[in-house]
Formats: C-alpha cells, sequence, structure tokens
C-alpha cells in the first residue's frame, strides 16, 4: 500500500493539524498514574466505570443519561508522548466534563505499537450499548474486569490521511476476553470522527451533520 503524504496546500489537513496540537497541549498537562511515552494498549477499568455508575451518569432512568463514548488521544512523536482519555455523552449529545478520565496503560511489554510518522489523532466516538458491559439499569456487568484497547493504525482512503483507531476487547473475570463483533460477525473498532464517514448517527458532531451513519472498516486500510 503506498503510503500516505499530507498535502502541501490543503485545508482539511490544517485543521486536522490544529486540533491534534489542541488536544495534545490540553491533556498532556492534566493526566496522572503511570504513563507511557509510545503507543501502547491502554484499559478503562471497572473502577472508573463504577465512578460514573454512582453519580448516577448511566442510570437509565435519568434525563439525558450517558449513552456514549467519546476517546480521544493525545500523541507527539515516539518517546515524547501517548495518552487516552474518555468522556462520557449523554443522550442530547452534550458531553460530561465530570466523567473525562485518562486510560491506563496495560501488558506495555507485548502490546509496542507503531504508529505512521505522519498521522492523526483525534476523537473516537462508540456507543455504551454495543460494549454490553452495562446492565439494563445501568450497573456494570458482575464479571467485567476491564475494557482494553488495542490502537492501530488506520488508513482513510478517501482522504489518503492515517488515523489513530482502536480494537477494543472486552476482560472478564478468569482471564476470558471478549472481542465486539456486529451482527455480521465482523470485528467492531473505534475509528475516529471526524471523517464524517465514520461518525455514527447518535454521536453526529455539528461539522457532520447530515453526513454521518455506520461504517465498516476495511481490513485492507489496516496497516
Amino acid at each position: 500500500m503506498q503510503k500516505s503524504q499530507i498535502p502541501r496546500n490543503s485545508h482539511r489537513a490544517l485543521i486536522f493539524a490544529v486540533l491534534g496540537c489542541f488536544l495534545m497541549l490540553a491533556f498532556t498537562s492534566c493526566g496522572s498514574g503511570k504513563e507511557s511515552k509510545n503507543p501502547t494498549c491502554v484499559k478503562l477499568t471497572k473502577a472508573q466505570i463504577q465512578k460514573w455508575v454512582k453519580k448516577g451518569y448511566t442510570n437509565p432512568t435519568n434525563p439525558d443519561y450517558m449513552t456514549s463514548l467519546r476517546f480521544t488521544t493525545a500523541y507527539a512523536d515516539p518517546g515524547a508522548v501517548f495518552k487516552v482519555f474518555v468522556m462520557g455523552v449523554r443522550t442530547n449529545g452534550d458531553s460530561i466534563p465530570e466523567t473525562l478520565t485518562e486510560l491506563t496503560p496495560v501488558d506495555t511489554d507485548n502490546c509496542k505499537i507503531k504508529l505512521s510518522t505522519y498521522i492523526f489523532s483525534g476523537v473516537n466516538p462508540f456507543d455504551f450499548s454495543e460494549l454490553h458491559i452495562l446492565k439494563e439499569d445501568g450497573t456494570i456487568i458482575d464479571n467485567l474486569e476491564y475494557l482494553k484497547l488495542v490502537p492501530f493504525d488506520y488508513y482513510e482512503p478517501k482522504s489518503e490521511f492515517n488515523f489513530v483507531a482502536y480494537t477494543p476487547y472486552v476482560i472478564k473475570k478468569g482471564g476470558i476476553t471478549s472481542q465486539l463483533l456486529d451482527s455480521a460477525g465482523s470485528i467492531i473498532n473505534f475509528l475516529p470522527c471526524p471523517p464524517c464517514l465514520y461518525c455514527k448517527v447518535t454521536s453526529c458532531p455539528t461539522i457532520c451533520e447530515g453526513r454521518c451513519g455506520p461504517q465498516k472498516i476495511d481490513s485492507a486500510t489496516v496497516k
């Protein structure tokens, strides 16, 4: 596959570059705990999700409860910074700043990821219901340990840009690992949004209004 290059005179490239720089500067100053300076696997723990549950954010009886998540990556050159954050989003599309949580590196010895030199890191939205980690009343399933995210280099053929994307795994007690699959048995990934093609209708940003919808990843676009 031909390596993508960023056009010199591209307004889209400029927008994404500014967005990536802003996110990196905004998030690198508020992280805590164990850190990784290189791309690696990360996890959202049961204890972290439980904090949202206790505050009632996931309770479906509450108006505009949390129905989706937005994962954001702060990534510079290898050896500089790699951080992943998640924030909850209400039914009406409003984000919940109080839910901002930094994910923890996991399995760093075996999970060493190489990303493209030119790559965009932005927002990767996902519906809570598709994770199958909450009960109908909004509480956590009993056997959950954590949600594991494995980053990969996603090449978007229309824009010819590379983006940070994630393959999620649900880790349960006893070491049971479940990979998310759709109704057709295809692997579900956390794709970037924008590009608008990969934004879900339930979490469609204003700039993509009318152009969002479920999309399937083409295995040929994964490097």
